[in-house]
């Protein structure tokens, strides 16, 4: 499915991808889902530039082999939560990740790569899987009831000139998983 400078939107349904399917969004293109689920599974591939992706009431669930490439999008999860697991790669440059009440979760095999792509969760993040980068994208956690950043089993979280801040929660690392935090020195700076 390719959309360009369009708006779609799904009310009381959900939106699936699966097997090899292509999702390409560009230009100005929307996807709101309203009380439904985002859902990319087996090997589908989405491709996303100058778009925004709104789920109000629902999950995105990314899981089995897929690939997300995104450049310029804003995404906005409302009382749901974001999961990435499986063997899933997820790649954001230049975009936004905002959820609020619920979620921000990787497991398995999923990865993260992340450039100048800010990271909001008003409720917990939790980073398992294999690895996952940071670059100049600041990590904020406003946890809601418990939660906070927690990581676990091999996960390696690199940060690298990305602050993380959390505004209340725990910071947990647990089993043998990581965070190497790197920062450019006060010369560089500029």
């Amino acid at each position: 499915m390719r959309a360009s400078d369009s708006d779609i939107t799904v009310n009381d349904g959900s939106v699936d991808f699966s097997g090899s399917s292509l999702l390409e969004f560009l230009l100005s293109t929307s996807l709101t889902i309203n009380d439904g689920d985002f859902n990319l599974r087996d090997t589908a591939q989405m491709i996303a530039s100058a778009t925004s992706i709104d789920i109000l009431g629902g999950q995105f669930r990314v899981f089995n082999q897929v690939s997300l490439d995104f450049d310029d999008v804003d995404i906005f999860i409302g009382s749901g939560n974001a999961e990435f697991s499986d063997d899933s790669q997820i790649t954001l440059r230049n975009s936004d990740f905002h959820v609020t009440g619920g979620t921000f979760e990787t497991r398995d095999n999923a990865a993260l790569d992340f450039t100048d792509s800010p990271v909001l969760v008003e409720g917990s993040i939790v980073l398992n899987g294999q690895s996952h980068s940071f670059v100049r994208s600041p990590i904020t956690v406003d946890s809601l009831n418990a939660g906070g950043f927690q990581s676990s089993g091999s996960a390696t979280v690199t940060t690298t000139d990305s602050p993380i801040v959390i505004n209340s929660g725990d910071m947990d690392f647990n089993d043998n998983s990581c965070l190497l935090y790197t920062s450019p020195s006060p010369r560089d700076r500029g």
